[in-house]
């Protein structure tokens, strides 16, 4: 719910406002070699950078149809939203082993938007809106540097995360509080 207005919603409903990054220049795509480096926090420390310059692709098996969904690197897929925008799918879960490594011919770890074969590719807002991340590269044991949304894949773009406590109201721009509540 909002501090300031009367903005409330339950966490599978509530309405991301996306955190929109500074305009940057688009920098040439890179290959780096990240060596059993798997895992946003391992990233991080790898590449020394923040989890706001990493963009996740998280991919799942929507009622037998292969579909990932982009998210930025501290942030959470809200899988209701994700099985709305697919028309409300019957039985949504994570894609086996098998299958992402025929999506992205790649281990577990190093998934990403560029060259990924799935039904469909979901982009959240903020992803869209980011510039030069870093991804996975379809590669094992590599991720891309400096990937930019339209110039090097596409995707559904629309609001499939988490809202986090003190984000922007969508309503007023006011502070958003989490609390446990009944329905």
């Amino acid at each position: 719910f909002c501090t300031c207005c009367d903005y409330a919603a339950n966490i599978e409903k509530a309405t991301c406002t996306p955190e929109i990054a500074d305009k940057e220049e688009s920098l040439e795509l890179k290959e780096v070699e990240t060596p059993n480096v798997r895992t946003i926090e391992e990233l991080v420390a790898f590449l020394n950078t923040s989890g706001k310059k990493f963009a996740k692709t998280l991919i799942y098996n929507a009622d037998g149809k292969i579909v990932a969904v982009m998210v930025r690197g501290d942030r959470v897929v809200n899988e209701t939203k994700l099985s709305n925008a697919l028309g409300g799918v019957t039985e949504l879960q994570m894609a086996s082993a098998e299958e992402v490594r025929n999506a992205t011919s790649a281990e577990v770890g190093f998934a990403g938007p560029i060259g990924i074969k799935v039904d469909a590719l979901f982009v959240d807002n903020e992803v869209a809106n980011m510039y030069n991340f870093i991804v996975g590269a379809n590669k094992t044991g590599y991720h891309i540097i400096n990937v930019n949304y339209n110039r090097d894949f596409q995707g559904i773009v629309g609001d499939f995360r988490n809202i986090e406590e003190g984000e922007k109201c969508p309503k007023c721009g006011g502070a958003i509080t989490i609390s446990r509540g009944t329905e």
